[in-house]
């Protein structure tokens, strides 16, 4: 699944919303799994289209580019001391501020579609969002997102 390189980073620091996407994209970027120009092309993209959401009491992001950026699909998870902003991904001028970060990057431009649906559906949950936001381990988010059916 898109788990499986298992890129995580629990209660990390960031000053804003690049720091948080550059843990991610490093992870992901250590793995492999995208090119050397990822990070670059996720934050123009979340300039044009922001990726921040409200999802109960929880603001959440899910940057994401283009396929031709991505050597394997994968998704990377951060959860932050302290939340940054990010812009509302349905009004950009609006600020979200997120504590949990899925840096999604797929392969196959139709599997993004796919992982952001099952994301969003399992941000619904707020028990889920709960264990998220508590989670300190890999073995911790492995559980969350199998009960959830994510991996």
């Amino acid at each position: 699944m898109f788990f499986d390189d298992r890129l995580a980073a629990f209660h990390a620091s960031a000053r804003n919303a690049q720091d948080v996407i550059h843990i991610g994209s490093q992870l992901l970027l250590d793995a492999g799994d995208v090119k050397p120009d990822f990070e670059e092309n996720i934050l123009k993209r979340e300039q044009d289209y922001p990726t921040g959401l409200e999802i109960g009491y929880t603001g959440v992001a899910i940057p994401h580019t283009d396929s031709r950026f991505v050597n394997k699909s994968q998704i990377a998870f951060v959860s932050l001391k302290k939340p940054v902003v990010f812009r509302y991904m349905i009004d950009r001028d609006k600020a979200v501020q997120a504590t949990l970060v899925f840096i999604i990057a797929m392969s196959q431009p139709h599997e993004q579609a796919d992982a952001l649906g099952d994301l969003v559906g399992m941000l619904s949950n707020q028990k889920a969002v709960k264990c998220l936001q508590a989670c300190t381990s890999m073995e911790m988010l492995e559980a969350i997102l199998t009960e959830n059916h994510i991996c």
